[in-house]
């Protein structure tokens, strides 16, 4: 979690002292096999249409339950425990800090950033990138003959945004989108550049570059085509492009910016196939996941959401798995997948056991793997959300 600068700190304070708080009821089938959930959200709105499109796959309304001032939103979870299988408490620092202990309580990022790092030369950067973009993306650029160009011209970003950014952001979003204000934008290409990609001299997809010290910022992507699969090679060229531009310029980085917190996140992957590491200083919000019971509705959406949690200054990734026993096959693919730098360790959850040979590979791994049999565990909520605790005893 970034921490706010002192500026920040006097405003947020401030701004939020008096704010109240919702508690809102959300409940409904989750996942393929449509195992029902109950869980409350407890807090200011910010993230309520990620954390309930994540859970139930659509933003839903809920039924609001209480209010409560912004300071006392994390006792609130207690309080509803016993009616509901999980809580999320979604309150800004550092009103989070309220949130009771509870041995059942998860902590991830809102927002993790992914940055990549450029090597000394153009060949070591594009060593760097994973094999499939090496592979697939990089041919992509190539087959289409895709090309770039940058500008500054008001027409064209005033285009871009009306034309490609602002239905773009529409479209992936729906009831959750944030458009930046059109004046935002502009402020943002007046300190870098309006990137655009263009296939047979059509422009086919446009970002905001901004320049940040020794870094470039990949800010406000748009499409020309409602369907990406109508225009392929668009999002390749944008990140090809990018790490171009960056490179060219002498920038040391290109900062791909905010992802969701799910190691299978399709943004968060697509920019960790691009060399992108992870790191907790993106936002200044984290959430809170309580889990009051381990019903099959909980199993269904931790087995479909493996996540990055906080542990200390530590960022690690948790899978749970649900699908037959745990086997060395497995382990090792989860490593391929979803290691990648700002990632300290990984904790695998078995639900069906875990095969031999297993663990012999979570040692060649090449970050720390624990592995976690959860199959005969009397409270695998506690095990799950404490790494510390003994499976045996637990």
């Amino acid at each position: 979690m970034r921490l706010p600068t002192s500026d920040e700190l006097r405003t947020k304070t401030k701004s939020l002292a008096g704010f109240r708080s919702r508690v809102v009821a959300l409940s409904g089938p989750i996942g393929d096999a449509g195992y029902d959930l109950k869980m409350a959200y407890v807090g200011n709105g910010i993230n309520r249409s990620f954390i309930s499109g994540a859970v139930f796959g659509d933003d839903l309304a809920g039924r609001e339950i209480s209010r409560c001032n912004i300071w006392r939103a994390a006792t609130q979870a207690n309080i509803h425990a016993a009616s509901t299988d999980m809580i999320v408490v979604d309150v800004p620092w550092p009103y989070d800090i309220t949130m009771p202990d509870h041995r059942n309580v998860v902590e991830i990022p809102a927002w993790v950033r992914q940055v990549t790092r450029l090597a000394d030369t153009w060949e070591g950067t594009i060593a760097n990138l994973r094999k499939s973009v090496r592979d697939s993306q990089l041919r992509k650029v190539r087959k289409f003959k895709l090309t770039e160009m940058t500008t500054r011209d008001p027409v064209a970003v005033d285009r871009f945004y009306d034309k490609m950014y602002e239905p773009h952001v529409k479209r992936r979003f729906g009831g959750a989108a944030h458009v930046e204000s059109r004046q935002h934008v502009q402020a943002c290409v007046s300190g870098g550049t309006l990137l655009s990609i263009l296939r047979d001299g059509e422009v086919i997809s446009a970002c905001v570059l901004l320049h940040e010290g020794d870094t470039v910022q990949m800010l406000f992507i748009g499409f020309s085509a409602n369907d990406l699969r109508e225009i392929d090679g668009a999002s390749a060229g944008l990140y090809y492009y990018t790490l171009a531009y960056a490179f060219e310029n002498g920038y040391k980085a290109v900062d791909f910016c905010g992802s969701r917190p799910f190691l299978n996140d399709g943004v968060l992957a697509v920019k960790r196939r691009w060399g992108a590491g992870i790191s907790d200083d993106w936002s200044m919000e984290n959430l809170l996941i309580q889990i009051n019971k381990w019903s099959p509705g909980v199993e269904s959406f931790l087995c479909d959401h493996p996540i990055i949690t906080c542990q200390g200054d530590k960022l690690v990734g948790k899978v749970l798995v649900g699908d037959g026993e745990l086997s060395a096959e497995f382990v090792s693919k989860v490593g391929r997948q979803y290691v990648s730098p700002g990632i300290d360790s990984l904790e695998i959850y078995g639900l069906r056991g875990i095969r031999d040979g297993a663990y012999e590979a979570a040692n060649s791994a090449s970050v720390p793997v624990q592995l976690f049999d959860l199959r005969d565990a009397g409270n695998p909520a506690r095990i799950y959300c404490d790494q510390t605790v003994d499976p045996s005893a637990a």
